[in-house]
């Protein structure tokens, strides 16, 4: 009977562990169920390899990913072979060294070529394997298929090249065409704007701190413009803001930092979302076109010049009216008319000029006690002032300093007169010595013959442009 009993004991005890083992078998194959619909979804493969890193075991779902069957990868291709073939000997000198040292690894990211020919990207950790005797056996691991991220973040770097690459084309842009750029963001009255937009202005944006975002559209445009246009450039700025269709677009004089004004063409256009909708933002541009406007004001007053000269009236006093039409409208420090007399040209009109400039230059020729024009040994009449630069018959009319029509002009007369070109004998220099530095003679003629001389001088360098002489 005790026997009996103890066999019983036994075949439950059997049972019990049956039944155990089963209980556990099942769990361990839900868990890897778990792990495998885990791995699948977050595309982690598990692998192992041998001490010279030739596979051992590779996941089935690995294996799909790459286009292999598992038995065409385990105890065939090694862990470098599926590297592509650029990189390959340095990858396989890289797991040489690892298995030398038997180090862990983690986070190797590196490229593997598929089946296909496919290249897919991986990240990839790895721990030692040692027998018994502390050998190393090999690595077991986990490598993660990243590719649709490293496309994504390839697609973004790219992007962020190309966005670098036309910010420094606009830059370039900017730069070479003398533009600058503008950024106003009306939601804090703060305006953004480039060095160029100073620059033109004979300004550097240190003399203007603001801290970004803080408004400034005071200092750094509206208190910069001339007073006759302040109050309808702004109107008209904020008016596009408030019905911002097509571009906006005015011109204004903006003040340069020697004094004088700069016109300036300013165009925008407001920035709208992805979807559309209008942003707060309005990017645009300055263009310097000053010497475009004083062109422009001097083809009006030639047309005026015309009126004048055809009224009626004393000739002395259209003289004057007209000297008085080109300071203004030229915005010039000084304007003088010479007209011919025998061989000399004395002043007929002026404006601007100080009472000792006006002394010492009624005459552009070299005089002898009785009056008479000195002539050198050539047989040539001499001559004293600045304006013979432009009537002497033998000037380099081919020079830069001239105009093609004989004109003489200079943006730095006291450069000029020291550069070799003077053909004056006992030069007077009155132009420098009253702080003029852009001057300009334009010869008047009649029937071929030069009559008379338009003098225009201005204190500012940098006036004149051969479009506008």
């Amino acid at each position: 009977a005790a026997w009996r009993a103890a066999v019983l004991r036994l075949c439950h005890r059997r049972e019990d562990l049956e039944r155990l083992v089963d209980e556990r078998t099942y769990e361990l194959a839900a868990s890897m169920r778990r792990y495998d619909m885990l791995a699948r979804q977050s595309h982690v493969a598990t692998w192992e390899v041998d001490a010279e890193g030739l596979y051992v075991s590779f996941a089935d779902m690995a294996g799909s990913a790459l286009g292999y069957k598992p038995d065409e990868i385990a105890g065939r291709l090694h862990f470098y072979d599926l590297h592509p073939a650029e990189g390959r000997e340095q990858i396989r000198a890289f797991f040489r060294e690892l298995a030398r040292r038997g180090e862990t690894f983690t986070d190797l990211t590196h490229p593997v070529q598929a089946k296909s020919g496919e290249t897919l990207w991986f990240t990839t950790s790895g721990i030692p394997v040692r027998d018994a005797d502390g050998r190393l056996r090999g690595y077991w691991g986990t490598s993660t298929d990243i590719t649709a991220r490293k496309r994504a973040e390839d697609a973004l770097a790219l992007l962020a090249r190309e966005r670098q690459q036309a910010a420094e084309r606009y830059q370039t842009l900017i730069r070479a065409s003398d533009t600058g750029a503008w950024e106003y963001h009306d939601d804090t009255g703060y305006m953004w704007t480039s060095p160029e937009y100073f620059a033109m202005l004979g300004r550097k944006p240190s003399d203007f701190p603001h801290a970004p975002g803080r408004r400034n559209v005071e200092d750094t445009w509206t208190n910069l413009l001339h007073p006759d246009d302040r109050e309808r450039a702004w109107q008209e700025f904020r008016d596009y803001m408030k019905r911002p269709e097509g571009m906006y677009q005015h011109t204004f004089r903006m003040s340069h930092a020697d004094g004088h004004w700069v016109w300036i063409l300013s165009r925008g256009q407001l920035l709208r979302d992805a979807e559309g909708r209008r942003t707060p933002v309005l990017v645009g541009t300055h263009i310097d076109i000053t010497d475009r406007k004083r062109a422009e004001q001097f083809r009006e007053l030639d047309t005026r010049a015309v009126q004048i000269l055809g009224q009626a009236g004393e000739f002395s006093q259209r003289l004057d009216e007209l000297a008085a039409l080109f300071q203004e409208k030229g915005e010039l420090a000084a304007v003088g008319i010479r007209l011919r007399e025998g061989h000399d040209f004395p002043l007929a009109a002026h404006r601007g000029y100080t009472p000792e400039h006006l002394a010492d230059c009624g005459t552009v020729l070299v005089l002898d006690p009785q009056g008479n024009p000195l002539k050198d040994a050539a047989g040539k009449i001499q001559l004293r002032c600045d304006c013979g630069l432009a009537l002497a018959p033998d000037a380099p009319h081919r020079h830069r300093h001239f105009s093609a029509g004989g004109s003489s002009w200079t943006n730095d007369i006291e450069r000029m007169v020291h550069s070799g070109l003077d053909p004056r004998t006992e030069p007077r220099d009155h132009c420098v010595q009253a702080g003029f530095a852009s001057v300009a003679w334009i010869p008047v003629r009649m029937q071929g013959q030069v009559i008379g001389l338009l003098l225009l001088h201005d204190r500012r360098k940098g006036r004149f442009t051969l479009e506008i002489i």
